[in-house]
C-alpha cells in the first residue's frame, strides 16, 4: 500500500526458458523412469508381509529412502551451523563488529 503511494513498483524478469535438447529430455526421461521405479519398490516392500521379513529387500529400501534424503538440498546445514555458533556461550566466541566466529567451527 505505502509503495503504491510512493510509486514504487517491481516486475519479476521474465526468465528465457531454453528448449532442451535431445540428450536432456533423454536424461530426463531415464531420470523419471529411475524415480518411478525407486518408489515402486518401495511401494511393493510395503504392501508385500514377506518382502518386510526379508533382509536384503529391508536393506534396499533402506538405501532407496537414504539415497531420497541425500539427494535432498542441504540448504539447512549452513544456518544450522550459523545457529549454533550464536548459541554457544559468549566465552567460545569472539564478537567483531556485530559477527560471532566460534574458533571451533571456523575452523573446519
Amino acid at each position: 500500500m505505502q509503495q503504491q503511494k510512493s510509486g514504487i513498483s517491481y516486475t519479476a524478469p521474465i526468465e528465457e526458458t531454453k528448449e532442451k535438447t535431445g540428450k536432456q529430455k533423454e536424461n530426463d526421461e531415464k531420470r523419471q523412469a529411475l524415480i518411478r521405479r525407486q518408489q515402486d519398490l518401495i511401494d511393493q516392500f510395503e504392501n508385500t508381509e514377506s518382502l518386510q521379513q526379508d533382509v536384503k529387500a529391508e536393506t534396499l529400501v533402506s538405501l532407496l529412502h537414504f539415497y531420497t534424503r541425500e539427494k535432498k538440498p542441504q540448504l539447512c546445514g549452513v544456518s544450522d551451523i550459523l545457529q549454533f555458533c550464536f548459541i554457544l556461550p559468549p566465552e567460545n566466541t569472539h564478537n567483531f563488529h556485530g559477527i560471532i566466529f566460534n574458533p571451533v567451527i571456523d575452523s573446519i
